[in-house]
């Protein structure tokens, strides 16, 4: 037999509330708590409610109740309780009150706290909307036009109705904190009673107990995203409808709740372990406009392990064969710096027999794994780039032509005027230059900085950055184009004002023109990396021939 049956979803798992035999229709949910209608007794609807921990059949009768809203614990709901007409009803979470009972039908109840509005017929000529506030029925319109659709939040009631016109338009009223009655000769109205409710705040604090001792220290930090719970039935993980939050980028969280008594607790991570609270939870009894603060969660992340082996690379591929040996004895570092070389404070190990390593008792994060590479041996594996790719820029420009020397990354990016140079360090970007006309082309060395801008708006001009300043290297009419560094020699093409294109470099201080001949050379070259009692070798593209420059 099939039939339709409620779901909830709690942001991570599905959960089937109802598992019968008949259908059941229309779900509706407010602060974890869920209601609907079915057809119980296969004759008509009843209504239902689920607290997330067990379902009740609100009613039982021999006609139908429909639709049902809920906030909070309280339901409303409409039912031909006569036969006839249909009433609104209201549910408080122990009883049920018949809140109309008349000779036209009532549609369409919304719930709001304990105040409920919905659509009635007048009982002379259209449809007009009526409130409940949990003791006296209001009419909140009287006119000669349908309106419909009524909604409320808080004391805000909005509902649809005709002009009286042409088309439909949209109403508004503020519910008053008064009671408004008109009282006939002698007649005495009890019950016009005034209630408050003062809500009371639970908070606290999640933190990296990085030292483990259930204390948090003035350097350990607040964990962004964990998730706090309230464990309304004690069973010690966030279930369906219990209500919950997460820490903010401080660590920090609080609820806004009623009187009565609360079980605090939080969502462990994987890989993580709790040193605060001792008991895990914390039981409160919250009194009405209550505080209750430093209901703090300490955890610890657990210490994780790397390891490898290092081997016999013999036929040089880059893959470990099971016929080549490990290699004992070679070490094996964290380099922390990223710098390429064992420096005294970090952390290393050596191979085992079988050419085996590993780092235990690692607190989390990321980890460079480096070898110290011994004489007369060639790395073949790890080859290949890492896995993880960082994002440098996020922004609505565009960057174009990055160069990288080591951990710098210099580029050219359009700032909504103009093209500006921008360097990132491997932790911040920074904006080179800012000025009002086009930097094009960056190369980057050692810190140093070179490209060419427009400062004239009419040739191209070398400037030079050191790490701190920016250098205009070149001032004149012609253009300059093709900056390459090396430390902080730059060397560029340029026109040399008569004829052709030479090729110049600066070495910090001053310009030299290097070639001075009747044809044009251009794409000069200048080498990154240049060995000790080397001259260095610029290269240059001519437009007849290929030469080479000592300088």
């Amino acid at each position: 037999m099939s039939d339709n049956e409620i779901y909830a979803y709690d942001g991570s798992n599905i959960i089937q509330v109802t598992d019968n035999n008949f259908d059941d229709y229309e779900p509706q949910v407010s602060e974890g708590n869920i209601t609907w209608y079915g057809y119980s007794d296969f004759n008509d609807a009843e209504v239902f409610y689920y607290d997330s921990s067990a379902v009740t059949q609100v009613t039982d009768n021999d006609f139908d109740d429909y639709s049902p809203r809920i906030s909070g614990r309280n339901l409303t709901w409409y039912g031909n309780a006569d036969f006839r007409d249909y009433e609104v009803f209201y549910y408080d979470g122990s009883a049920v009150t018949q809140v109309t009972d008349n000779d036209f039908s009532e549609y369409d109840p919304q719930i709001d706290g304990n105040v409920i509005v919905w659509l009635g017929y007048d009982g002379v000529s259209d449809n007009e909307i009526y409130a409940y506030d949990g003791k006296i029925v209001t009419q909140v319109t009287d006119n000669n036009v349908y309106d419909s659709n009524p909604q409320i939040d808080g004391n805000t009631l909005v509902w649809q109705g005709y002009d009286g016109i042409s088309d439909e338009e949209i109403y508004l009223t503020t519910q008053g904190n008064t009671h408004q009655v008109n009282i006939g000769p002698g007649e005495v109205i009890a019950g016009l009673d005034f209630g408050n409710w003062q809500p009371g705040t639970l908070s606290g604090t999640k933190w990296y107990d990085q030292n483990g001792d259930g204390v948090r220290g003035e350097a350990e930090p607040g964990l962004e995203d964990w998730t706090i719970y309230i464990d309304q039935n004690t069973n010690g993980q966030l279930d369906p409808g219990e209500t919950s939050t997460v820490t903010d980028g401080d660590g920090n969280y609080s609820f806004t709740l009623s009187e009565g008594t609360y079980t605090i607790a939080e969502v462990l991570e994987t890989g993580w372990e709790q040193t605060a609270p001792a008991e895990g939870t914390y039981t409160i009894e919250l009194e009405a406009g209550g505080t209750v603060s430093d209901l703090n969660f300490g955890n610890r992340a657990l210490p994780g392990e790397i390891s490898g082996s290092k081997w016999n690379d013999l036929d040089r591929d880059g893959a470990w064969d099971t016929t080549e040996p490990g290699l004992p004895g070679w070490t094996i570092y964290l380099d922390d710096n990223n710098n390429g070389q064992l420096d005294e404070d970090e952390i290393s190990t050596t191979t085992d027999a079988s050419g085996t390593y590993s780092f235990p008792d690692l607190e989390f994060g990321q980890y460079v794994i480096a070898e110290v590479l011994q004489a007369d041996w060639v790395q073949t594996a790890p080859a290949g780039f890492p896995q993880e790719i960082t994002q440098v820029t996020d922004n609505d420009t565009y960057e174009s032509n990055p160069q990288v020397d080591g951990n710098t990354v210099v580029w050219s990016a359009y700032d909504g005027n103009d093209y500006e140079i921008y360097l990132y360090d491997g932790e911040t970007v920074n904006q080179i230059t800012s000025n009002n006309f086009d930097d094009y082309d960056p190369q980057v060395s050692q810190g140093n900085v070179t490209w060419y801008g427009y400062p004239g708006f009419s040739d191209s001009e070398i400037f030079h950055y050191n790490g701190t300043e920016v250098t205009q290297v070149t001032n004149n009419n012609d253009y300059e184009s093709n900056p390459q560094i090396d430390g902080n020699t730059i060397v560029w093409s340029g026109y040399d004002g008569v004829s052709d294109y030479e090729i110049y470099s600066y070495d910090g201080s001053s310009i030299t023109q290097i070639t001075d001949n009747a044809f044009d050379d251009y794409d000069p070259q200048v080498p990154r990396e240049i060995l000790p009692g080397m001259a260095t070798l610029i290269s240059m593209t001519q437009k007849s021939s290929t030469t080479t420059a000592t300088k």
